[in-house]
C-alpha cells in the first residue's frame, strides 16, 4: 500500500514537471509540444493500471501453501488365529500342526466318518478276534500317515531328556548276537541292528509312547493319543473285509514281513531284513503306510480276550486291570498270519521289544 502512493505521487509529479519542461522546451513547436503532453499522460495511464491490478491481487485470497500430508501410523494386522483342521482339510488330506520351535510335527491324515465290521470276517483266525460285530465311527479323526521315526521320537528326546524304561531299567528285547533276549544298553537309540532316522522307532514302551503323545499335545495345542483298537482296524482296513486290504494273499511287495518263519526277510520289494525306512511300501485307501507289517504298532486299550461286551463307537476299553495293552498290525519279525488286519496281540504295558513302535491319532471334529 505505501509502495502503491510512492507511485501515485511520483506519477503526478513526473506530468507536472514534465509538461512544464517539455513547454519550455518545445514553446516555439506547437506540434512537439503536443506530443510531449501524449507521452507524458500515457505513462501516467500506465501507471494507474499497474496501481488498479496491484489492489485487486491484494484483495483475492491467498495461494494455500502445499502441505504434507499427515501421517496415520497403520494399524498392524491382527495374528491370525491358527486353522483347525477340521476347516482346512477333507478326509484322506494331510496336515502337519506346528511345534513350538517352529517345526512341523508328525503327518497326520484325516480319516473320515464310518461303518464296518471288526474282527475276524474271513472266519479263519482266533477266537480273540470274535464275535465279529459291527462299529460305527461318527466322528473325524486323523491318524500319522506312518508309524512315528526314530528321528521324531529324537526330537522328543531332546527337548524334554526323557528316558526310556529301557533306559531306565534293563534294557530291550532284541538280537544278543547269540540269539533273541534282553540286553542292557539296548534301547531306542541301539537296537543291535540298523535303525536310522527315517526308520520307526522301536524299544518304545506303552508307557512310552503315551508320553510321547503328552508332549505332542502340549507341543501343539491338540490331544494326541494313541488309537482305540477299534479305530486302528478301522484305518487298516479302510473299506475293505479282506485280511490285508490289498487281498487275502500276503505280498512282500505290499508289507515288510518275516515269511513263512520267525525273523527277518528280504524279499522282493521288502528289501529290509529288519525294520524298513516308512513309506516304504504303498498305502492303504486311507492313505497310511505300513499298517500291516514293518513293527507293531501300541493301542490304547487293555487287553481283553475277545470281543464280548467291546464298544460299538470306536472308543477303547481302559481299565488296565493287569497293566496289559494291545498291540496291532504285526511286524518284520513275525509270519503274514500276524500281520493280518484283525489279529490282535497284546503285552505288558512296561514292555520293549525291537518290534514294538507306536502310531498315534488326533480328534479333528
Amino acid at each position: 500500500m505505501i509502495l502503491t502512493l510512492k507511485m501515485l505521487i511520483l506519477g503526478i509529479v513526473f506530468i507536472t514537471s514534465g509538461g512544464a519542461v517539455f513547454g519550455r522546451i518545445f514553446r516555439n513547436n506547437l506540434v512537439l509540444e503536443f506530443l510531449a503532453g501524449i507521452v507524458a499522460s500515457t505513462a501516467f495511464i500506465f501507471l494507474l493500471l499497474d496501481i488498479i491490478d496491484e489492489r485487486v491481487e491484494s484483495r483475492s485470497p491467498p495461494t494455500p501453501a502445499i502441505s504434507q500430508p499427515k501421517f496415520v501410523e497403520p494399524k498392524s494386522n491382527p495374528k491370525p488365529e491358527p486353522i483347525s483342521p477340521i476347516a482346512e482339510y477333507s478326509p484322506g488330506q494331510v496336515f502337519q500342526h506346528p511345534l513350538k520351535d517352529g517345526s512341523l510335527g508328525l503327518k497326520m491324515v484325516v480319516i473320515p466318518k464310518g461303518s464296518f465290521r471288526m474282527g475276524d470276517i474271513q472266519g479263519s483266525g482266533y477266537e480273540s478276534e470274535k464275535p465279529v460285530h459291527r462299529v460305527t465311527i461318527d466322528y473325524e479323526f486323523a491318524m500319522g500317515k506312518y508309524e512315528v521315526t526314530k528321528g521324531e521320537f529324537a526330537q522328543f528326546v531332546k527337548v524334554t531328556g526323557y528316558q526310556t524304561e529301557a533306559e531306565k531299567g534293563d534294557g530291550c528285547y532284541g538280537w544278543t548276537g547269540n540269539g533273541w533276549g534282553k540286553k542292557v544298553g539296548f534301547n531306542w537309540r541301539n537296537v543291535g541292528f540298523s535303525n536310522e532316522n527315517n526308520h520307526p522307532v522301536v524299544c518304545v514302551s506303552w508307557n512310552d509312547a503315551k508320553a510321547y503323545a503328552q508332549w505332542l499335545s502340549d507341543q501343539t495345542g491338540y490331544e494326541y493319543r494313541l488309537p482305540s483298537e477299534a479305530e486302528w482296524e478301522y484305518a487298516a482296513r479302510a473299506g475293505t473285509e479282506t485280511k490285508y486290504w490289498w487281498g487275502n494273499e500276503a505280498s512282500h511287495k505290499y508289507m515288510n514281513y518275516s515269511g513263512d518263519s520267525y525273523g527277518g526277510l528280504a524279499k522282493g520289494q521288502d528289501k529290509w531284513k529288519y525294520t524298513a525306512p516308512v513309506g516304504s511300501f504303498p498305502a492303504n485307501p486311507f492313505g497310511l503306510h505300513d499298517m500291516n507289517g514293518n513293527v507293531w504298532e501300541w493301542n490304547e486299550d487293555s487287553w481283553h480276550s475277545n470281543y464280548k461286551g467291546a464298544p460299538s463307537d470306536g472308543s477303547a476299553r481302559k481299565d488296565h486291570k493287569e497293566n496289559v495293552s494291545l498291540l496291532r498290525g504285526g511286524s518284520w519279525y513275525y509270519k503274514a498270519n500276524y500281520c493280518r488286519s484283525a489279529f490282535r496281540n497284546w503285552y505288558y504295558q512296561v514292555s520293549r521289544y525291537d518290534s514294538y513302535g507306536v502310531r498315534l491319532v488326533v480328534l479333528v471334529s
